[in-house]
């Protein structure tokens, strides 16, 4: 994949805070995306804090997409979900949730709470590469995005 030139990396939030699972997924992104620009934080706090920084999801360095796991510390992923559809300016933000847990009312309470898609996390690298590519294909060539991002494959 790669972005057309004169236009800026694409910029992904990933929320995680599994040392394992962050290594796994950006090791997966950048060799996927050739000028990507992962964020990583560790928890819902520190997302929404990074978030605070951006008017809206218009303004450059915003993420274009966020993965976010569920079970993390201090604030949660459901409730970083939720600050985030009520937001009016980042309410838009395409959000990801991957989680480990195979419980159905949270996968139905992550799309209450406004997740764009809800996806398994793999157990191995090839399955991560596999969702990852996934991911990118429908995000960045198949969906319209909210703002004027432009990125071909």
């Amino acid at each position: 994949m790669h972005i057309e030139p004169g236009s800026e990396a694409t910029r992904i939030l990933l929320v995680e805070d599994d040392a394992d699972d962050v290594f796994l997924l950006t090791h997966a992104l950048s060799r996927r995306l050739e000028r990507a620009k992962v964020q990583v934080t560790r928890n819902g706090r520190e997302a929404l804090d990074y978030l605070s920084a951006f008017a809206s999801i218009d303004e450059p360095g915003c993420p274009s997409l966020v993965i976010l796991d569920l079970n993390m510390p201090f604030l949660d992923g459901h409730g970083l979900l939720m600050a985030i559809r009520r937001d009016e300016e980042l309410r838009g933000l395409p959000v990801i949730v991957m989680t480990g847990v195979e419980n159905h009312d949270s996968v139905r309470r992550a799309y209450h709470d406004g997740a764009s898609a809800v996806v398994r996390k793999p157990r191995t690298m090839d399955e991560m590469g596999e969702i990852i590519d996934s991911i990118i294909d429908f995000w960045f060539n198949t969906a319209q995005p909210p703002r004027g991002d432009v990125v071909q494959v």
